[in-house]
C-alpha cells in the first residue's frame, strides 16, 4: 500500500520538541482522522511522546483495507493512528508490561517522577472496547504507538 506523504502541521514545543502530523491515503474513515490534530495540551499535561521525545514527535492518520476474512468490524477497513518519537524508546521486552496498571519503566520514573501508571491501560482499554488495538510497534529509534480502529463507513459521520 503506497501512501504519499502530507504533512499537516509541524509545530514546536516549549521544550523544543517538533511536533509533526502527517496523513496517509482516505484519511475521512474515522471521526478522529478528519479533524486537526490538537495543537494545545488538554489539562496542561504533556504527552507520553512529549515527555520521551528528544526532539521529535511524529503523529500519522491512516487507513488500511481489511483484509480480515471478513470480519464485519473492519468492513470499512482500519483506521490507524501512529504516535512516534525519537527518545529511547521501549525495549521489546517491556511492550506489553507497560500495558499492566501502575506500572511504570525505571526510565519513564527518572524522566517524569509523577504519574500512576494508569494512562496507557485505560487508552488499551478503551481502544479494546471500541474493536481495535493499542499496540508498541518497531520503530527505527524511539517509540511507534499504534493505535487500529474499525473505520467507519464511508457517508457515515
Amino acid at each position: 500500500m503506497a501512501h504519499q506523504n502530507s504533512p499537516h502541521a509541524v509545530r514546536r514545543r516549549g521544550g523544543g520538541c517538533a511536533v509533526h502530523a502527517e496523513r496517509h491515503g482516505a484519511h475521512d474513515r474515522h471521526p478522529w482522522a478528519r479533524h486537526r490534530v490538537p495543537h494545545q495540551r488538554s489539562g496542561g499535561r504533556e504527552s507520553n511522546a512529549e515527555r520521551h521525545a528528544d526532539t521529535r514527535i511524529t503523529i500519522k492518520v491512516s487507513h488500511q483495507d481489511s483484509g480480515c476474512g471478513g470480519d464485519l468490524r473492519f468492513a470499512a477497513g482500519i483506521a490507524v493512528l501512529e504516535v512516534l518519537d525519537d527518545g529511547a524508546g521501549i525495549p521489546s521486552d517491556k511492550r506489553e508490561t507497560v500495558f499492566q496498571r501502575f506500572v511504570r519503566l525505571r526510565e519513564s520514573r527518572e524522566r517524569d517522577p509523577g504519574g500512576t501508571g494508569l494512562g496507557l491501560p485505560i487508552a488499551r482499554q478503551i481502544a479494546e472496547m471500541s474493536g481495535g488495538a493499542l499496540t508498541i510497534e518497531d520503530s527505527p529509534r524511539g517509540a511507534r504507538f499504534v493505535l487500529r480502529l474499525p473505520a467507519a463507513p464511508a457517508g457515515s459521520s
